[in-house]
């Protein structure tokens, strides 16, 4: 699952995963699923959008 080492101390908060969007968004998939249910935002992954 999503890792407290994820998080960082500057903007925006968190550490970008490596790897391709496929990658990520398969790390998503599976994280969710070893989760059992739909998570709370943040709990699995959060989204930033750097150009906002």
């Amino acid at each position: 699952m999503g890792d407290q080492r994820d998080l960082i101390e500057q903007d925006p908060g968190f550490q970008a995963w490596s790897g391709t969007k496929e990658e990520r968004l398969r790390r998503i998939a599976a994280e969710t699923e070893a989760l059992g249910r739909l998570p709370e935002t943040g709990e699995v992954a959060w989204i930033h959008d750097p150009s906002a």
